[in-house]
């Protein structure tokens, strides 16, 4: 199993994601976590660019459909691997922005597309905090109502640099 594909599956098991690409859903979920893992300072070597859902990565997609593939093979060689300890600790730090907070009504996947979206928009593409507000409420009505809790939730976490 490529070195990556390790990487990816270590790294999704401490942010406590469950590797499962069968749905849309646990795709999205994947793509946003992986997304923040790096951002915080986990980066093995994926480059997203702007979706209908965010942040996305074709190359993310092609090594979860390929790291599936092997698991359902047989191929666990990850299982006696660990991640050095530094990336641990990145990823531990953000762990618990993976949760949705009680006073959010929205699935995992649709609370880190929404922190994913208004980090990128911001940190990524430049936009300011209330233009990219705005972009969330055009383009992802459902999640705006979140907008204002998602803000201050990247906040939070220094290590995601969205105050900067």
């Amino acid at each position: 199993m490529d070195a990556r594909l390790i990487a990816l599956k270590l790294s999704l098991e401490e942010l406590n994601i469950e590797f499962d690409i069968s749905t849309i859903e646990n795709r999205v979920l994947i793509q946003k976590a992986v997304y923040f893992g790096q951002v915080a300072g986990t980066d093995i070597g994926y480059r997203f660019n702007w979706d209908q859902k965010g942040p996305y990565s074709g190359d993310l997609a092609s090594d979860y459909h390929t790291l599936a593939n092997d698991i359902s093979l047989g191929d666990k060689e990850y299982e006696n691997k660990e991640l050095q300890e530094p990336r641990k600790e990145d990823l531990h730090r953000i762990r618990s922005l993976m949760h949705v907070p009680d006073n959010v009504k929205l699935e995992q996947w649709d609370w880190l597309e929404l922190l994913a979206s208004l980090h990128y928009l911001k940190r990524v593409t430049g936009l300011s905090e209330e233009d990219s507000a705005q972009k969330i409420k055009k383009d992802k009505k459902s999640l705006f109502k979140y907008v204002s809790e998602a803000i201050t939730q990247l906040k939070n976490y220094p290590s995601l640099k969205y105050s900067d």
